[in-house]
This record gives C-alpha cells, structure tokens and sequence, in this order.
C-alpha cells in the first residue's frame, strides 16, 4: 500500500477476538483506504493470529495491542495518567513528527 499523510485510528475495547463492532469497523476499512488513507488499530487483547486480523495486516493495516502497551487489563488506579499515556502513543504513532495535533489531514 502507498504510503500517506492521511490517517484513521481505530480504538477497540472489545474483550473478544473478533465481536460485533470489528466486524463493522473492519467493513469500513476497504472504503477509507481506497480514498488514501492509512488505517491503525489499537485493540485490547489483539489476537494477531486471528484470521481476521492476519487479513487486516495483508492490507496493510498497522495493529497495535493496548493490553502490551499499556496493561490495561491489570490496574487502573490513575485513570487520568493512563489516559495521558495512551493518547500520546496514539499521537506518536498517528503523528511522529511531534508537530500540532490537528491539521487538514489529521484529527486527534
């Protein structure tokens, strides 16, 4: 896939594998690359051998998983630190270069 400023982030909570909202999201995915946008995954217990999501990686969907990163699942006894952590992980991930959090291309 050819590489583009234009970015989606996609955050799922979801405790399963695979559930309702991934399959929706997952629907979506085709339609925003063919319009030139890259397309990033942040998903608690991601389940990279799952089938879907071997198929996601092959279209060159980046996924990341926010139980690794982050331990969400073990302790959230600072909500707000957690948070913080999070949502500069996302930025770097979505926006390296450290430059404003919003632009025509990108919305954080």
């Amino acid at each position: 896939m050819a590489e583009t400023n234009k970015q989606i982030l996609i955050i799922s909570s979801c405790h399963e594998d695979w559930g309702g909202s991934e399959e929706l999201w997952a629907r979506t995915i085709p339609y925003f690359q063919s319009a030139g946008y890259g397309i990033t995954v942040f998903k608690i217990r991601l389940n990279k051998q799952h089938k879907k999501y071997v198929e996601l990686a092959r279209q060159g969907v980046v996924l990341e998983n926010l139980e690794s990163e982050f331990g969400l699942l073990n302790s959230i006894k600072k909500p707000s630190l957690l948070l913080t952590k999070i949502f500069k992980r996302i930025v770097n991930v979505v926006k390296p270069d450290n430059t404003p959090y919003a632009s025509d291309n990108y919305w954080v």
